[in-house]
């Protein structure tokens, strides 16, 4: 489908008869009835989604409240090259959804500084995520804030609840569990473990490794060993190194004959690796479901993809049942590891700036952002982010961290990801050892420790 330039009016403006608005405040937000003001204002937002449900909810609250201010969201093919353009052109887009904008980011000098201003309302916000997204200055300080978190991503494992009960096995809840169910399927046919080697290990695992800090006797001590990178510091990541490489070893993640023989998860954007999970098939010149029973038992991903996978449901009529859980890597369950999702910002060029932050203060009064959280798969930026996750999934705040509790010096994950990523290949021919009679092996689990502890001391050189 070509759409270029798509908007969608969320709400269409209706006159009431209160008073005019004095301004945007947490004692506004208590009213039970709408606000009236005088002027009349299109507020344009821009996203590279084809349509934002969770916006289409929070525009037409927040409308019913100011019903003079008409929210249009404009949808942008190629994104961040079309956004660029849009930023600075005749009619600008007020509001706009990004990364992290930092140092380097082409929307820097068009994003409206959101620090310390006095008509916006963060106050209940969850600080471990607005950290995350304050501008690192080359001083250190963290002075000034582009973009606002709309949610927490946290990493998980998507189950096909539909193919499991069809082999009367169940959701597994702990680490046990979980390989009972893959020998099980094994057994039966499948490979347990689907997904691409790049990033493989970061879903599964990273939160687990992520924990052995958090949760040490003495995690400032364990942080500071991470930072200072001493040696013999892989014996710290030892158990979710082992697991993954058991996962190889067993062939319960194969990902050479799922890309070469299945022709899955070769193309690593959300839409194809919804399609794979949910089974949806290339037929000549169209995508059709192939079954409703699907062939993906297992698959690491962010929680934000139940979007995806959701409306790729919807249109396809998959009729393939599922759950998104905390990976069960451990020996009680799984982690919850915490990280900022896409965030939204304001185009300094706007006319209607003060509009746009009365925009912000009403998506991040906690009941307004829970609600749009929930409709865009996200964690809600609110200062009870914990207590959700564990009335969510029903575990300890000792297995819930976020990135704040876990960022050093330098790039901790980009000096794991060699490690992580030779394990996840390790049982393709092309990157396997021959023993004594020629036959192709393995290299033994060592040989990644090895590895692991070779990259931490060749950073602490640095």
């Amino acid at each position: 489908m070509n759409i270029h330039g798509k908007c969608i009016m969320i709400v269409l403006s209706f006159a009431l008869f209160l008073g005019v608005l004095a301004g945007c405040t947490r004692a506004e937000s208590s009213a039970t009835a709408p606000v009236v003001t005088e002027e009349e204002v299109v507020l344009t937002i821009a996203g590279g989604w084809l349509d934002c449900r969770a916006l289409d909810e929070a525009a037409n609250a927040f409308s019913a409240k100011y019903p003079n201010c008409t929210i249009v969201y404009e949808y942008l093919q190629d994104y961040y090259k079309s956004l660029e353009k849009r930023m600075a052109g005749e009619s600008p887009v007020d509001v706009f959804f990004t990364t992290n904008i930092q140092d380097g980011s082409a929307l820097l000098p068009y994003a409206l500084d959101l620090n310390n201003r006095e008509d916006l309302d963060l106050s209940d916000t969850f600080d471990g995520l607005i950290e995350n997204f304050m501008f690192r200055e080359e001083s250190g300080e963290n002075t000034k804030l582009y973009a606002i978190p709309l949610g927490a991503e946290m990493r998980g494992l998507y189950v096909n609840k539909t193919l499991l009960s069809s082999l009367n096995l169940d959701v597994p809840t702990d680490q046990a569990s979980l390989l009972a169910a893959c020998a099980a399927l094994q057994e039966h046919g499948y490979i347990p473990f689907h997904g691409n080697p790049g990033n493989f290990a970061q879903m599964l695992i990273y939160p687990w490794i992520c924990n052995l800090i958090t949760n040490a006797g003495d995690p400032q001590a364990a942080h500071d060993r991470v930072d200072a990178c001493e040696p013999g510091l892989s014996e710290m990541f030892r158990k979710p190194y082992e697991f993954l490489y058991l996962l190889v070893e067993n062939d319960y993640y194969d990902y050479k004959t799922v890309q070469s023989d299945l022709g899955l998860f070769t193309d690593t954007t959300d839409e194809a690796y919804a399609r794979n999970f949910l089974n949806v098939v290339r037929q000549g010149d169209t995508w059709m479901k192939a079954d409703d029973m699907g062939r993906v038992p297992f698959l690491p991903s962010p929680i934000s993809l139940q979007t995806v996978i959701n409306k790729t449901k919807e249109d396809y009529h998959s009729e393939i049942e599922y759950v998104f859980i905390l990976a069960p890597v451990g020996e009680n369950g799984g982690y919850a590891y915490l990280s900022p999702a896409h965030g939204i910002a304001v185009n300094k060029l706007s006319a209607n700036t003060e509009w746009a932050v009365k925009f912000l203060n009403f998506l991040f009064q906690p009941e307004n952002n829970e609600a749009f959280a929930k409709t865009f798969n996200v964690i809600p930026n609110t200062k009870e982010a914990f207590s959700y996750i564990k009335t969510l999934y029903d575990i300890p705040e000792s297995y819930i961290m976020h990135l704040g509790q876990v960022t050093f010096s330098y790039g901790f994950y980009e000096m794991l990801q060699p490690s992580l990523t030779d394990i996840s290949k390790a049982n393709n021919p092309k990157y396997m050892g021959t023993d004594e009679n020629g036959k192709l092996v393995l290299y033994p689990f060592g040989h990644y420790m090895e590895e692991l502890e070779a990259a931490i001391q060749e950073r602490q050189k640095k």
